[in-house]
């Protein structure tokens, strides 16, 4: 027999709980209010959101097996946006559309039907 010692540690640690201190910044996203139609697409994918970038962002469609299927830049300008894609060449099932550069983006998912 050893003797367990509850009055004296040899090993542990300490865990101070910190609450956040408020900055009042709010974090506005970089996209916002994302919406594709007709959703299931059939030739062409409609994407409008508001963004607050400007300048060349990536419209990327990845498709189930993870290979890009489209790849296109895109010009934004800070506000409201609306893109069209021509879906007509992909085949039926679900895909995935991505927007955004390295730093910002979003996803998210369709189905093309025939």
């Amino acid at each position: 027999g050893h003797q367990a010692n509850t009055n004296h540690r040899t090993n542990g640690f300490t865990l101070n709980v910190i609450q956040p201190t408020p900055v009042g910044i709010h974090e506005v996203p970089a996209f916002a209010d994302l919406r594709l139609w007709p959703n299931p697409a059939q030739d062409e994918l409609n994407i409008s959101f508001s963004n607050t970038l400007s300048g060349p962002v990536s419209v990327t469609v990845i498709d189930p097996s993870g290979r890009m299927v489209i790849d296109e830049n895109h010009n934004l300008v800070a506000g409201s946006t609306t893109l069209q894609l021509n879906t007509a060449n992909l085949d039926p099932g679900l895909y995935m559309v991505r927007i955004g550069d390295a730093a910002h983006s979003v996803t998210h998912r369709f189905m093309k039907l025939r």
